[in-house]
């Protein structure tokens, strides 16, 4: 600011993020890659040789947008939809946090895992898509997801494997949550 005479920088939580993984994460050795940024609001972070520029998801194929699919309001919807058509019949109970929904998936609650499959095509559309633009080998998911990394990355790999002939790795962030921060700090 002026009145302090000290330089004040506005960043993203996805590039700060991917400066992080970059620099002490599980990146340090990739000049180039891609991170995923998601939560409550999600986006992506192209990084190239310090340098990130940080956009949207994308599209979906029915032309909505893949933000709101591949968010926490997102994943707690399709989640109500597939309480609803649940084998079991109990449609009553709801999560109240994707954290919870994350939970259910790991101990294999159907309605849980139809919702995350369900968020998992739609964000494999956005890493492909980037991925054979870009010719990425290296993906990485962070933000308040990061968490659920257990579920959600072999999700990701396996899906992938059908829409790639080449593999494309994919991690989770290894700075965790604190990955902003962390970037923070070292911008």
């Amino acid at each position: 600011s002026n009145m302090f005479s000290t330089p004040v920088y506005h960043a993203h939580a996805a590039s700060l993020a991917a400066i992080a993984e970059a620099e002490v994460g599980s990146m340090q050795n990739q000049s180039v890659f891609m991170l995923f940024y998601l939560g409550g609001s999600s986006s992506n972070c192209f990084y190239i040789i310090r340098q990130s520029q940080v956009g949207d998801l994308g599209w979906l194929y029915e032309g909505n947008p893949l933000a709101k699919l591949v968010c926490d309001s997102g994943l707690l919807g399709e989640y109500t939809k597939a309480r609803k058509q649940s084998p079991d019949g109990d449609y009553s109970h709801t999560e109240t946090s994707a954290r919870a929904v994350f939970e259910a998936a790991r101990q294999c609650d159907w309605a849980a895992e139809q919702a995350l499959e369900t968020v998992v095509e739609g964000l494999v559309v956005a890493i492909v898509w980037a991925a054979n633009i870009l010719n990425l080998t290296h993906v990485v998911i962070a933000g308040p997801w990061v968490r659920a990394a257990t579920v959600l990355v072999p999700a990701i790999t396996e899906r992938l494997q059908l829409f790639r002939p080449t593999p494309l790795v994919v991690a989770a962030a290894e700075c965790g949550d604190d990955a902003p921060l962390i970037g923070t700090i070292r911008l």
